[in-house]
């Protein structure tokens, strides 16, 4: 049966038997039908490594050549998909028009009037809104890894799996899940399923699944989790 919405979810999860069927029948529905957001996930990395405030500091984004040179260099130098320069062109260059202020006074200081003017959205603020996550009646179809952790944290709260969201930071920020233990890393289970970054190579999708900390960071060395926060989404 294709599962449609998200009560069907719901109940064809609650039918199986054990803890077990039940999470292995949600981390296989989300492999099979949900995609990941590889668009915002440039994002996150442009911003977290200042690569928008380089391209904004060497191009100017009112002028039409300029903003070509921009993304040719942002191709060239941080290597910038097509999806995600074509995100970019939907904003980037658009004029925007700021309303005239009159004289005010503010914070014990007088502030003089300003006119009207015309300001042109720059490479950071082209991209700043977006925000690709998909749901389909109530079924999660496209995101990242918050996206997918909430998501199968609110899944499992409703079949009575203990569950929990957890944070920490690879190259950029990240989420990931503790169901009944074991440590439930979705987002990287897709990206071998996606052959992201060579991690077909490096892992199988079942080495993201109900592992320990320490083969969790031996998998990835560079991941840290932050524990300051760890009961904070915890369903039972």
């Amino acid at each position: 049966m294709k599962i449609t919405t998200y009560e069907e979810l719901i109940n064809e999860i609650k039918s199986k038997s054990s803890d077990e069927a039940k999470i292995n029948f949600l981390m296989n529905w989300m492999l099979k039908n949900v995609e990941y957001d590889y668009v915002y996930l440039e994002k996150a990395k442009g911003f977290t490594n200042g690569h928008f405030t380089e391209i904004d500091n060497k191009f100017d984004c009112s002028d039409e050549v300029e903003r070509q040179k921009a993304i040719e260099y942002a191709k060239k130098h941080f290597g910038y998909s097509d999806k995600f320069i074509a995100m970019v062109l939907e904003n980037y260059g658009q004029q925007e028009i700021v309303p005239a202020k009159p004289e005010r006074v503010a914070f014990g200081k007088v502030w003089p009037a300003e006119p009207e003017r015309v300001i042109y959205k720059n490479f950071a603020n082209s991209v700043l809104g977006y925000d690709g996550k998909v749901f389909t009646n109530g079924l999660i179809t496209k995101g990242v890894c918050t996206d997918f952790a909430k998501f199968i944290f609110k899944v499992l709260s409703e079949v009575n799996v203990n569950c929990e969201i957890i944070e920490g930071k690879t190259s950029v920020g990240h989420v990931w899940n503790i169901i009944n233990g074991g440590h439930y890393d979705i987002t990287y289970a897709m990206f071998v399923r996606d052959c992201y970054n060579d991690w077909h190579e490096k892992s199988k999708i079942e080495d993201w699944f109900n592992i320990t900390e320490e083969k969790l960071l031996k998998l990835q060395p560079n991941r840290t989790i932050d524990k300051s926060n760890e009961n904070i989404y915890k369903n039972n």
